[in-house]
């Protein structure tokens, strides 16, 4: 296995860096690869502040607690992290109606929007 050496090193704000597994002239051995140490942007997110966004969740949330089930538990069922469901009931996240859907019918309820 070449010794790889690098041969540029870019601050810790850089997504990529250079390296190189030959001599310094093989120029053709330089790749970019990603920085493990570069900061990842970490985007502001506003909480939906919406009523009957609120509702919905907080309903799902005590049909969720109804059934003595911990978030663990939901989002093995959903297939996605505890993490994310953590999100969505805290309003973090902006989800799709196929995931309220998905945790609708994990939970046996159903959702009903009335329009006026």
């Amino acid at each position: 296995m070449p010794r790889r050496k690098l041969i540029e090193i870019s601050p810790a704000e850089e997504e990529y860096i250079t390296v190189s597994s030959g001599g310094p002239k093989k120029a053709y051995n330089r790749r970019r690869i990603r920085n493990l140490l570069a900061r990842r942007a970490k985007y502001a997110y506003e909480p939906v502040q919406a009523d009957w966004f609120q509702e919905i969740v907080g309903e799902l949330k005590l049909a969720r607690l109804r059934l003595g089930m911990s978030q663990i538990t939901l989002a093995n069922s959903l297939r996605t992290s505890q993490s994310e469901v953590s999100d969505f009931e805290t309003g973090k996240t902006n989800p799709t109606v196929e995931f309220l859907e998905r945790v609708a019918r994990t939970l046996g309820v159903k959702i009903k929007i009335l329009v006026e």
